[in-house]
Formats: C-alpha cells, sequence, structure tokens
C-alpha cells in the first residue's frame, strides 16, 4: 500500500514528466504548461467562449497574460521570430498568423500580437519572410520583409500595377521599400497567371538571390 508520502512523490514526478522542457517545440493544447527558463506558463480555454487565455505563474498564483487567443486553429511555442534569442508564442488560424512576442525583460508575452495573411519563412536564420496579402481579393501587395527587434522591417513590396479579373494574367511591380532609397521600382512583369495563383514564397526567394540586400 502506498504511503502518503509515496503519493506526493509520485504526483510530483507526474508533474515532471508532463511539463515541456525550455525549448521544445510543441503543439500548445488547453490546460497545457509550458516554459521559458525558470517561468512557466499554462494555456486555458475561456469557458463558453471559442478562445483561450495564457497566464503566468508569479508567486504561486495564475495570472493573466494574454487575455484572448483564438482556439480555431494551433497555438506553438516553437520559434524566435525576430531573433532575440527568445521563443515567442504563434497562433495560426488558417490562413493568419498572430505572433505574440516573449519580452525577456518582463517575463511575459506581448498581450497584443502582430498579425500577418499567409505568412510563410523565407530565409530563418535571416529571420526573413513574406505576406501574400495578394491572395485577398480586396488587397494588392505582398511584402518581403524581416522580423527585427519585435517590429516588421519591409525589404521589398510587390504590387498589383493594373486590376483586371480574375482569369487574365496580371502585372506586377517590384519595390525596393527599405534603406536610403525607397520605393524604387525595380522591375515589372506579367505573371502568365491571374494573382490568386501566383507562387509568391518561390518568388521572393528568387528576388534575395536576384538582388541580395
Amino acid at each position: 500500500m502506498l504511503t502518503h508520502v509515496s503519493w506526493i512523490f509520485l504526483l510530483v514526478i507526474s508533474f515532471i514528466s508532463c511539463t515541456p522542457k525550455n525549448g521544445d517545440a510543441i503543439v500548445i493544447s488547453s490546460k497545457d504548461t509550458f516554459s521559458i527558463g525558470p517561468v512557466i506558463f499554462r494555456k486555458i480555454t475561456n469557458p463558453g467562449q471559442n478562445s483561450s487565455s495564457i497566464e503566468v505563474l508569479k508567486n504561486n498564483r495564475w495570472i493573466s497574460n494574454i487575455d484572448s487567443i483564438s482556439n480555431a486553429g494551433r497555438t506553438e511555442h516553437r520559434f524566435d521570430f525576430d531573433g532575440d534569442g527568445n521563443k515567442d508564442l504563434a497562433v495560426y488560424s488558417g490562413a493568419e498568423t498572430d505572433i505574440y512576442f516573449y519580452e525577456a525583460n518582463k517575463a511575459l508575452f506581448q498581450k497584443e500580437s502582430l498579425h500577418f495573411h499567409e505568412m510563410e519563412v523565407i530565409d530563418s536564420a535571416k529571420h526573413l519572410y513574406c505576406e501574400n496579402s495578394l491572395t485577398v481579393l480586396d488587397f494588392n501587395s505582398s511584402y518581403l520583409f524581416r522580423l527585427e527587434d519585435q517590429q516588421k522591417k519591409v525589404w521589398y513590396r510587390l504590387t498589383v500595377a493594373d486590376q483586371q479579373t480574375s482569369s487574365q494574367s496580371t502585372r506586377l511591380n517590384l519595390y525596393r521599400v527599405a534603406g536610403t532609397k525607397e520605393n524604387v521600382l525595380i522591375e515589372q512583369f506579367h505573371t502568365g497567371k491571374n494573382k490568386f495563383n501566383f507562387p509568391y514564397t518561390t518568388y521572393w526567394r528568387s528576388v534575395l538571390k536576384k538582388y541580395r540586400y
């Protein structure tokens, strides 16, 4: 028969084995606990809502860090998106991505996210990404950008040069929009496709090889 002390020992071992180690690439589900160094967080479902919240353990009490994140997709604590040495929190829901940056000096995630539509990794070592807003009917720009100091810093911008029907080839303009020469037209071309079927991720990788930075 297990003694009272034995039960306590088993519970402690169970908690340790179920708690993700710092830096683990994990998908966070409801009531999961994860840590950043000595700081422990958890995700809990908001009753009666299609959302969850992130709490942090402070002075042996759970307090709110992020009030509401969507339950429609998945939540991950996996990547350091802006290269500051801290893995950030990302919420993926369909084509939408929300990034909550971790602030080490506060031992908290930012309460507000940076929001992106169809965000893709272009160069993870340089923290370069693209956002394909051209695939949305009412938007006519796509961006190659770097995440730095918890901010989006655009390097290049691709825009629709003329409005055509969805069945026609789209003419696009590529601009360099960072540095001392902002909004300089680099090239103009026809896609051979409508804007919804253009391979933006492949194109942005070719831009880096062709023009560098």
